[in-house]
């Protein structure tokens, strides 16, 4: 059988190929290159500058013509950063855990602010709120009259702190801790935590609260601990004796106004009670 000449070399056939390729490669750069010019020339219009800015907090949506975050309007939507935005109004305003910016096109700009919890009150050079991620702040002045346990016995080495400072301490992760699980005990309900000392971690104690019907406690002196019990809780096995604690008091409410402290660091409770001057 005689061979075929007639079939193109496949030197030749793979060039052929490689110069269709080229050539598809650089109409589609062409055009790609025409999109992009034309898709920067559209964000540039006016009509993409931010013309309205919302706040959205607990899902209330509101305009802020009147407040700190003017300054986006009249930028082009499409250059604003916004995960820079976003830390940059986090340093401003560390009262909120979360800041998000959304874009609406053609011209709105949405800022979500998730606001911090406030677990208790800390006493420094002056008083901040603290949330469950250790982070100091402030609340505006209208909801400051929250009734929070209040921190006492780290004001040296909380000197200087500062508003949006996190503070590690391992005495601030103890306080906490408890508090948290006070709070989370149906049986604690009735007493709600006042004061925490955690000057020295194995001395840890609370001041619990026994009584209904008193003024804000957070702002109460030491001197009105007639209405509290002390508990001595020290630093271990904290949710023992959170729970222990709940039990004990149902057990003695009865009898709350004569005794003085109750002291959960060891192995069995102790009670000790008021003498009879302290008890009247």
């Amino acid at each position: 059988m005689k061979r075929n000449n007639s079939r193109m070399p496949p030197s030749k056939r793979r060039f052929s190929f490689n110069k269709g390729l080229m050539a598809a490669t650089a109409v589609l750069t062409v055009f790609f290159a025409v999109m992009i010019h034309f898709l920067n020339c559209l964000k540039g219009m006016d009509c993409f500058r931010v013309k309205q800015v919302f706040t959205r907090c607990a899902d209330k949506l509101l305009p802020a013509d009147s407040g700190e975050f003017r300054y986006l309007k009249g930028r082009n939507i499409f250059k604003i950063d916004l995960a820079r935005e976003a830390a940059n109004i986090s340093r401003f305003y560390p009262t909120y855990k979360k800041i998000r910016l959304t874009r609406f096109l053609p011209d709105e700009i949405v800022i979500d602010l998730l606001k911090r919890q406030p677990l208790a009150v800390i006493k420094s050079s002056r008083q901040f709120l603290i949330d469950d991620n250790l982070v100091l702040f402030e609340l505006p002045a209208q909801a400051k009259d929250l009734s929070l346990p209040l921190i006492c016995g780290l004001e040296k080495k909380l000197n200087g702190a500062r508003s949006g400072t996190r503070l590690a301490y391992p005495e601030l992760i103890l306080a906490l801790d408890i508090i948290k699980k006070a709070k989370a005990n149906n049986g604690l309900k009735d007493y709600p935590i006042a004061r925490v000392e955690v000057a020295a971690l194995g001395d840890t104690s609370v001041f619990m609260l026994v009584q209904k019907g008193l003024p804000d406690y957070t702002n109460m002196n030491p001197q009105d601990y007639a209405a509290f019990i002390e508990v001595k809780l020290g630093q271990e096995d904290i949710n023992r004796k959170v729970s222990v604690l709940a039990t004990l008091l149902k057990q003695v409410r009865n009898s709350l106004a004569n005794i003085k402290y109750i002291d959960l660091r060891f192995k069995e409770p102790v009670i000790k009670l008021k003498n009879p001057q302290e008890a009247s």
